[in-house]
């Protein structure tokens, strides 16, 4: 035989074994960075049974004692399972973290199910708030949550800590701490009081008590709310509701008198704040039927000259005023109001500044609803001079012009009628008055 075919057939062979050798006894590469898991359920002996999961899908199943090494860091949970005649541990469910070159222990405590341990009582008030808590037992981790009433049977005896839980809405009470003895029964009562401050504060804006408003007579109630952890809330906030009308759609501006039925209304404004706390504020509201016959009013002061004449700077403006009222005998009407606004015109730049433009314009200036109409100011009893003097208004505008204002005085019934007219008086370059025709 070829002694060179014989050497090279031999190398061969040695290179088969040596092949053969790198790829035997291959072990699985373990992390640089490990920790231990021990775990001990009690009392020893018992082979309680287990389950227990961790990162990256880890699961594994098992009794009684054991030891786990280099396991993967991170977060692991244990389930005890139950074992006849004896109670779960307390938690039954619990979760522990590995960290490198450490070692956790998992220990479930189980007790044996006797009917005369202590029994405890969570009561958490008031029932329909259904309040959170946590317990927990002198000397030992983890704890028991759970939501509103409660009764915890088989307890081992020991003193016990209800941490109450934080909610909106509500002034948390101290944690509860008592000892509880067997066979006796601890109850736990945690009380919680309203946090007024928590909740959404509205109000309505309406300053004319229960004065009679005339069927269809269009008047706005303002309303607003203002939430502690919100701020302003928005207009999709609230809800007007009458208890004769049921739910009510507002304007831009609130509540419209207009739409209101005949009847004495409750008027109540719901607010609500992203947590759901709500608060409500009502006002009374008297709308009747119009009578046949109306009250009427004229002015009577100021002495105005001619009819195109300017009458100067007024600082406060003094309206006197007459009236006749047919429900009261013609008797001087029972209420009379006046108000007034900026006569500002529809293309938001120019200002009324004669009867003309007012006439003109009237449809947009004259509408009671109109929020730029200052708030009334009533008179139930009219002094003998029967004049009202309006409070200094602005002589420009912020933008360097002068305000022209109209000024309005209606006549109210006892009974509700409403002059049929509205009687005006135009202000010219802040207060240069013309006289009604």
């Amino acid at each position: 035989m070829n002694r060179a075919w014989v050497y090279a057939a031999g190398l061969m062979g040695l290179g088969a074994i040596l092949l053969l050798g790198s790829c035997s006894g291959v072990e699985p590469v373990i992390p640089l960075e490990t920790g231990s898991i021990a775990i001990d359920g009690e009392p020893n002996g018992l082979g309680a049974g287990w389950v227990l999961t961790g990162p990256n899908e880890f699961m594994l199943t098992g009794q009684g004692d054991t030891t786990l090494t280099h396991r993967a860091l991170g977060d692991y949970v244990i389930t005890w399972q139950l074992v006849t005649g004896w109670l779960l541990p307390d938690p039954p469910t619990e979760t522990r973290t590995v960290r490198a070159n450490l070692t956790i222990t998992f220990q479930g405590i189980y007790a044996e199910d006797d009917p005369n341990r202590a029994v405890l009582v969570i009561n958490p008030e008031p029932d329909e708030l259904e309040a959170s808590w946590r317990l927990s037992r002198s000397g030992q981790g983890g704890g028991l949550t759970g939501s509103g009433d409660d009764i915890l049977t088989n307890r081992t005896p020991g003193t016990y800590t209800v941490t109450w839980r934080d909610e909106i809405g509500w002034v948390t009470p101290d944690p509860t701490v008592l000892a509880a003895a067997s066979p006796e029964t601890t109850v736990f009562t945690g009380t919680y009081g309203v946090d007024t401050a928590a909740y959404p504060q509205p109000q309505i804006h309406w300053d004319y008590g229960d004065a009679p408003l005339p069927e269809g007579f269009p008047m706005v109630v303002g309303g607003s709310a203002y939430d502690e952890q919100d701020g302003q809330l928005p207009p999709e906030s609230l809800a007007w509701v009458s208890d004769l009308d049921g739910p009510l759609i507002p304007g831009e501006f609130g509540l419209v008198t207009g739409n209101l039925s005949v009847g004495t209304h409750e008027i109540r404004l719901r607010a609500e704040d992203r947590h759901g706390l709500a608060a409500e504020d009502t006002v009374t509201l008297r709308v009747v039927t119009v009578p046949a016959q109306s009250p009427a009013v004229t002015l009577t002061v100021p002495d105005w000259g001619d009819y195109t004449e300017s009458q100067g700077y007024i600082t406060s403006p003094v309206l006197g005023w007459d009236g006749t009222d047919p429900a009261a005998g013609n008797g001087l009407p029972a209420y009379v109001r006046f108000l007034f606004k900026a006569a500002l015109l529809p293309d938001g730049e120019t200002y009324a500044q004669t009867r003309a433009q007012v006439e003109a314009n009237l449809e947009f200036l004259a509408p009671m609803s109109d929020p730029w109409w200052s708030p009334w100011i009533p008179y139930s009893e009219v002094e003998a001079d029967r004049r009202v003097i309006f409070p200094d208004l602005a002589r420009l505008d912020g933008q360097g012009r002068l305000v022209h204002y109209l000024f309005v005085i209606q006549a109210w019934s006892e009974t509700g009628a409403i002059g049929p007219d509205r009687v005006y008086a135009d202000n010219l370059a802040h207060f240069h008055i013309l006289p009604p025709k």
